[in-house]
């Protein structure tokens, strides 16, 4: 079975590829003394994922081939004008919708370096807030985004008593996973802080970050439901509202703060 061959052949190659981009990243930072080895972990995970996939996607290939297959049938257009179309006005709105919360991350470390007045301040949070986040991560990936087809089906077929089972199951697993990982990483997130080489890491921020992220699990629900109902322009909206709010909530706070960082 091809497609479950590949599925164990991204995860050793993504593991084995992180771990081999992570001890060479390691081995070049001292040299780099502005790239500490949290950081260098972190790159070294991102570099690994990225080879990986791509290692993954040359692997289909060559299964592709050895079935008897053409490569040139990958790139044969199976769909006309309209659909493509259809296919756009979803897909376009929707990736502005994903890229909007990075953007936003972006602008706001920014806003907060003028007020602060370096940049120290945004680099450290933006280290620690993946680290708390990630633990959440896995709700997103192994919850939300698995139910975000059936939520599609049900809507598409009119089932409205499975698309209400859905979106209870939803909130019932969201809630009790957030809240266990909340307690977990409150027992041991200090520890996990404590071993990244980074002085002056703002681990006061870690309490806030964990309640924020026991959270996320309200924000990913009306998401997926978004997309489901083949709303991405909404969900455009509703990330743009969000930003910007972030955004004047640090501006709102930096003028009554007096530019302090404290604050």
């Amino acid at each position: 079975d091809f497609e479950q061959f590949l599925g164990v052949w991204h995860i050793v190659v993504s593991l084995a590829c992180q771990m081999g981009a992570a001890l060479t990243i390691q081995r070049w930072h001292p040299q780099a003394p502005e790239v500490g080895s949290g950081i260098a972990n972190v790159l070294g995970l991102a570099v690994g994922l990225y080879v990986g996939e791509i290692a993954t996607f040359f692997m289909a290939m060559l299964l592709h081939r050895r079935d008897g297959q053409h490569l040139r049938t990958i790139l044969i257009p199976a769909f006309d004008p309209q659909v493509t179309r259809r296919a756009l006005s979803f897909g376009v709105p929707w990736a502005l919708a994903s890229a909007l919360p990075l953007l936003g991350a972006a602008i706001q470390s920014h806003t907060i370096a003028s007020i602060d007045g370096s940049l120290s301040s945004p680099l450290l949070f933006l280290v620690l807030a993946p680290l708390t986040l990630g633990g959440y991560r896995i709700l997103l990936a192994s919850l939300y985004a698995d139910l975000l087809p059936s939520l599609c089906e049900a809507k598409a077929l009119g089932y409205t008593t499975l698309l209400r089972y859905y979106l209870s199951q939803g909130i019932k697993y969201g809630v009790w996973f957030s809240l266990f990982i909340l307690v977990a990483f409150t027992t041991v997130g200090h520890h996990l802080v404590a071993t990244l080489d980074i002085p002056a890491l703002p681990v006061q921020w870690l309490p806030m970050l964990l309640i924020w992220g026991a959270l996320r699990w309200a924000v990913w629900l009306p998401d997926r439901m978004l997309e489901a109902a083949g709303r991405p322009g909404a969900l455009l909206a509703v990330n743009l509202v969000e930003q910007t709010m972030a955004t004047g909530g640090i501006l709102l706070l930096g003028h009554f703060g007096g530019g302090q960082s404290d604050i």
